[in-house]
């Protein structure tokens, strides 16, 4: 087809919640987690060294929709709400005449944090009232048990956007986020042991990562649902996929099971797939450095929908069929918890080349990483390349200086907050 005579194309965002790059086959894991996804890679491009602004689940969501860093859309733990003077992927589609919808049962990623804005329906499986949402919970957990199936929503969700697509007269753009790969104890029974080998019995770390691998292979499996079902509609060679996540996880190293705690590699490293046969080459792999507010201006610029590329701190990944000029660093934050203590109070920064990081912490207890010698990050040589380290820390701070700095609104010298 003629880039003149090109059809609107429908736009899907899929994020796995938590989903680490190391733990997608088609980034050379060793378990088959990803046979859907790989194949979603092998038809389009793969990004090998794409990483998540932040470490935890509004900031990083905000920014894969609005293409900002948290320091200027201001969505964090510290104000979680996304400003309604930012501009999203969403509502730049809706003004393009796109159906706009989002499935997602996570709280952080809601109507109350303003992520809901510019999507025409928004489905949470939850309620706002908190007795509502827990009495619904319980009544879907009873009929799931019933019919002896259980997830964290992926077959609600995935079922919900069928029924959306299916109703579709115009081009849509549809989000889809999965949230099993946090809540791996509600995996349907098949996967409750798809990966459990005798060897990890009695190894809670080890079948920590058997369950996490096995809420990956059962969202993949949720995922082929959705491919199998653009087939049959024709849809699939005119949608845009985006497959990416939000973060990482720890799964035991630094002694947590978490995420959100600090900026490390396992924290940051995600997977990013998108296909498209029309626009996107087939089995390309991009080895630049790519973040995830690099999604929402690849998405708009593929779709050739109109958007104020300069205002932005992502760029278009991909134009053209082309891959583009990747960024000569990377950079992350994360931001203090309300009411918490120790290391979860302070705010950390970090930035990054393809060689070295460096992260800044509010208590000055700062980090250098050579990433030639130690791309795990696990040995911190601030001292003994400490003229390295003030560099990239002089770097991160004029790159700050040149960004504008969101400012909570407040009320009566109170930030203005969620409810």
């Amino acid at each position: 087809m003629s880039e003149a005579k090109r059809q609107p194309l429908n736009l899907l965002l899929i994020v796995i919640d938590g989903l680490r790059a190391d733990h997608v086959s088609a980034y050379g894991y060793a378990r088959a987690t990803t046979p859907v996804i790989d194949g979603l890679a092998r038809e389009g491009v793969r990004a090998t060294q794409a990483y998540a602004s932040a470490p935890s689940t509004l900031p990083a969501h905000a920014s894969l929709f609005t293409g900002l860093y948290a320091v200027t859309h201001g969505a964090t733990s510290e104000h979680p709400m996304l400003s309604p003077a930012v501009p999203t992927l969403a509502g730049l589609a809706k003004a393009a005449g796109y159906r706009t919808a989002a499935f997602c049962t996570h709280s952080e990623v809601s109507v109350e944090t303003g992520l809901g804005r510019g999507f025409d329906a928004f489905y949470t499986q939850r309620y706002r009232s908190r007795l509502a949402t827990r009495a619904a919970h319980l009544g879907r957990r009873a009929a799931d048990r019933l019919l002896k199936r259980s997830d964290a929503g992926a077959r609600r969700s995935v079922n919900a956007l069928r029924r959306w697509v299916s109703e579709a007269t115009q081009p849509y753009f549809a989000f889809v986020h999965f949230d099993d790969t946090r809540c791996t104890t509600e995996l349907p029974p098949l996967y409750q042991h798809f990966f459990a080998t005798p060897a990890h019995a009695g190894d809670a770390a080890a079948q920590r990562v058997d369950s996490y691998d096995a809420a990956i292979r059962y969202v993949d499996e949720r995922i082929g649902d959705v491919v199998q079902f653009l087939s049959a509609r024709g849809d699939l060679d005119r949608t845009l996929i985006v497959v990416t996540s939000d973060h990482g996880i720890h799964l035991g190293a630094k002694t947590r099971v978490d995420h959100g705690a600090d900026l490390g590699h396992d924290a940051l490293h995600i997977p990013l797939i998108a296909r498209c046969p029309q626009i996107v080459p087939q089995g390309f792999v991009l080895d630049g450095l790519l973040q995830s507010i690099d999604v929402a201006p690849t998405m708009l610029a593929l779709a050739r929908l109109p958007y104020e590329a300069a205002s932005l701190h992502g760029q278009a990944f991909i134009e053209e069929g082309r891959a583009t000029m990747q960024r000569p660093f990377a950079f992350a934050e994360r931001f203090r918890q309300e009411g918490a203590s120790s290391e979860h109070a302070l705010r950390s920064r970090a930035l990054w080349t393809r060689r070295e990081k460096f992260v800044w912490r509010s208590n000055e207890a700062n980090e250098y990483f050579d990433l030639h010698e130690d791309p795990m990050e696990r040995y911190n040589v601030i001292e003994a390349e400490a003229e390295r380290a003030d560099l990239l820390r002089r770097q991160m701070f004029d790159f700050l200086a040149g960004v504008e700095i969101f400012e909570a609104p407040t009320v009566t010298g109170q930030a203005v907050r969620a409810v």
